[in-house]
């Protein structure tokens, strides 16, 4: 009777510990300020997004850079954003993540995840910041840096809020109509935080009646083929596991059934779905269940 109670005891504590887990929120970049519950920002103007047909437009294209400390699934973004004047109708900007390897102004191929946000407040400090909800499968990597892209409708004029800390600075740069981008500086960065869910769930171990663990992969750098091990919890499971690329796309489904208790292993030979080799890279395998995530990355090289 004791042991049964013990039992129960620890899948308590291992679900509560997944449901936390799994809700737990990180910030990976935040420029609004410590008071005001984090959403204090200058109250002046910031750069402008005006739109084609808009006099004294500062550019119809905008992009501020960041690099991530940490990483896990995107879940939301913060833009502190105005409306200039805020007596016109609704302005509408149309927000893009991108990837940003080369250091370069931000290209539509490196785009991960985008929102189209419509309507914003007047030009003060206290209002909230804009909100935009991540769709769950966008996944950002710890140094890696990417580009938070602004792109006008033809009549908006909508600025970006200014950071409390006007020694902050961020890489910018901008694009004027049937003009190309100017060069990248280093900036006055406007005021925006991003928000990640963790990558990894709970991990389980031999005790644990239903948790999985995911040991890794080796090799790791690898090419072409990588094998990964994984461990299952006691009670029979629907596992998945499958490899994403950066940009948070599915590329292979390597597992996708019921097994038992103990230890696994899958190989991945570097081919998508299709059979087509897949170019190098960084990929994260995912390890899934009803309850749990885990979340490991490696690197494929040519």
């Amino acid at each position: 009777m004791d042991k049964v109670f013990s039992r129960f005891i620890l899948l308590m504590v291992v679900l509560f510990c997944t449901i936390f887990t799994l809700n737990a929120q990180m910030t990976v970049y935040n420029n609004f300020g410590e008071e005001h519950d984090g959403w204090d920002y200058n109250y002046q103007l910031g750069w402008t997004v005006a739109g084609y047909n808009v006099p004294a437009q500062f550019g119809i294209e905008q992009a501020m850079s960041f690099t991530a400390t940490e990483e896990g699934f995107l879940s939301d973004i913060w833009l502190g954003m105005f409306s200039v004047p805020d007596n016109v109708s609704p302005d509408t900007v149309y927000v893009k993540l991108a990837l940003n390897p080369e250091g370069l102004p931000p290209d539509p191929a490196d785009v991960i995840e985008e929102w189209t946000i419509t309507g914003f407040p007047g030009w003060t400090q206290w209002d909230p910041p804009v909100h935009l909800e991540g769709n769950g499968t966008t996944i950002i990597l710890e140094g890696e840096s990417y580009w938070l892209w602004l792109v006008a409708s033809d009549y908006s004029n909508t600025g970006w809020c200014m950071n409390i800390d006007p020694n902050l600075l961020c890489p910018h740069t901008i694009r004027r109509e049937n003009e190309d981008w100017l060069g990248i500086s280093d900036e006055t960065a406007s005021s925006f935080r991003v928000d990640l869910e963790p990558l990894e769930g709970i991990d389980g171990d031999n005790e644990v009646l239903s948790g999985i663990s995911l040991e890794g992969n080796y090799p790791n750098p690898f090419n072409p083929s990588t094998t990964i091990k994984f461990k299952a919890g006691y009670i029979p499971a629907k596992i998945s596991m499958a490899v994403f690329n950066v940009k948070g796309q599915k590329v292979r489904q390597l597992i996708n059934n019921e097994l038992l208790g103990g230890e696994h292993s899958v190989t991945w030979d570097g081919k998508n779905d299709s059979g087509k080799s897949v170019t190098s890279g960084v990929y994260l395998f995912q390890l899934k269940t009803d309850s749990e995530i885990i979340t490991h990355k490696a690197l494929l090289l040519e």
